[in-house]
């Protein structure tokens, strides 16, 4: 079903009325909510791993793993907080306020936009909605038009589970997008490319709409001369070719010490050939690689590779690919330099360069000569590595030893920092991205407030006082 060009228009102007209307959603209708968007997606269960296996290619199981499961935690932390996360919470007063009481409200904002990407088409188009629905918001969600089935899967569960005057799926391409960026929001919340998230807050600012940009960038695995070489290798394979690459906190480029880099290279070839296999008929029949998104972005990625070969970079795994098929093998390129094409703008598809260092300051380095990412992954047993790492290498988060396991903790704040965005999502900090804290004070007339001594008209006596104040301060 392909949503007529004119119905988001409807959709907004039936949720701005319900703001309107109703600003405020108690509680209980949100939990209501809440139940029901994680029954209708349990009951759609089948239908997302069909459209997730036509869209990109994936496994059941990763569908299950990396699309619905952190949904379903991330009601479930909802559920058994948001009457919490809710409450007024009182505040101190300060000296020179006696009789007053102080408190922060929790108040939703409106009418939240979600823009989605491709790659996570259903976790990051409800993922934000949770966020919103526990906050009181209401919300138009704008998937990517280059998933359609996913896509149109969303658009079911939504409007199945939820009253159309809560929450609504705007189908369609970019001019859908577009048009929606020309209404006034109460909040904007997007997930996606650096390029695009400038257009979208640009476009926000006309009416001081407040954004979440959750954009991507180049996350670096750092592995240290004391790093578990086989740990590294394991999370390393996991963290850069889950849904072939296209993970937005998915490891970009690897940085490997001298001393451990041959050893890294060979435990990543054997890692890899037993995952995958070792030719292309097997890397094209392995169930567990996904697909590219379109052919454009396979012709993308081989340019890439091309390119790394011609700059002088060896290709020791993969390097095999198939516009029609929309297919990339997994790849490893060694010999990379730090100013090639592949270091220069997140991969976002299979393809690994690993850069051999000299030491821990090398990394840094070249880490910080790259725009700020996601993420950073240290590798190493020894106590100061990843502390050395962090002081120098801003990121949105540093993960030690691990890779993506943040973004599924319920209790950690998740985004990015400069270029890899602003503004932070899940549990808490997702609420109270969707919510306006309210600050209320109210003087209960008990005493005269010493404010009210600097009032005008002004007088030396009241001036000598304050500044013997200030100087005792």
């Amino acid at each position: 079903m392909v949503q007529r060009r004119d119905g988001h228009i409807a959709d907004y102007e039936r949720l701005r009325a319900a703001v309107s209307n109703e600003p405020l959603i108690e509680i209980p209708e949100r939990i209501a909510h809440l139940r029901s968007l994680k029954s209708g997606i349990s009951e759609s269960l089948p239908a997302l791993r069909t459209a997730l296996r036509e869209d990109l290619g994936k496994h059941s199981l990763e569908t299950d793993s990396s699309e619905v499961a952190p949904i379903i935690l991330e009601i479930r932390h909802a559920l058994k907080h948001v009457a919490r996360w809710s409450r007024v919470q009182r505040r101190k007063n300060p000296f020179f306020m006696p009789g007053s009481s102080a408190a922060v409200a929790f108040e939703p904002k409106g009418l939240a936009l979600i823009l989605s990407p491709f790659n996570y088409p259903f976790n990051l188009s409800v993922g934000p909605l949770v966020s919103a629905l526990a906050a009181g918001n209401r919300a138009v969600i704008k998937p990517s038009e280059l998933t359609p089935a996913t896509s149109q899967v969303v658009s079911d569960i939504v409007s199945r589970a939820l009253p159309d005057s809560v929450a609504a799926v705007a189908l369609g391409d970019k001019e859908t997008a577009r048009s929606l960026l020309e209404l006034p929001f109460d909040h904007i919340f997007f997930s996606g490319s650096n390029r695009v998230g400038r257009i979208v807050m640009s476009d926000a600012a006309k009416f001081a709409t407040p954004v979440t940009l959750e954009l991507g960038g180049k996350s670096p695995a750092v592995v240290c001369a004391k790093a578990d070489i086989d740990l590294a290798v394991r999370k390393i394979a996991a963290g850069k070719f889950l849904n072939a690459g296209q993970t937005c906190i998915g490891v970009d480029y690897a940085l490997v010490d001298d001393s451990v880099f041959d050893h890294f290279i060979e435990k990543l070839q054997d890692r890899l050939k037993m995952i995958y296999g070792s030719s292309k008929d097997e890397w094209l029949s392995s169930p567990s690689l996904s697909r590219i998104v379109s052919g454009d972005h396979v012709s993308r990625l081989r340019n890439l590779i091309e390119d790394s070969i011609s700059e002088g970079g060896t290709v020791v795994f993969g390097g095999h690919s198939d516009v029609a098929l929309r297919f990339v093998a997994p790849t490893v390129v060694t010999n990379v330099k730090s100013d090639s094409a592949l270091m220069s703008d997140e991969i976002f598809g299979p393809i690994l360069p690993v850069i051999r260092t000299k030491s821990i300051e090398g990394s840094i380095k070249i880490a910080r000569d790259i725009p700020t990412p996601l993420a950073v992954y240290v590798f190493s047993d020894a106590k100061d590595d990843d502390r050395r790492i962090r002081a120098a290498v801003r990121s949105g988060a540093i993960v030690t030893n691990d890779v993506l396991s943040h973004f599924v903790h319920p209790e950690l704040p998740f985004g990015g920092c400069g270029a890899s965005g602003f503004g932070r999502a899940h549990g808490y900090a997702g609420f109270q991205t969707f919510s306006n804290e309210r600050t209320i004070l109210k003087n209960r007339k008990l005493f005269r407030s010493p404010l009210e001594s600097v009032y005008a008209p002004y007088s030396d006596k009241v001036g000598t006082l304050l500044e013997r104040l200030l100087r005792r301060f």
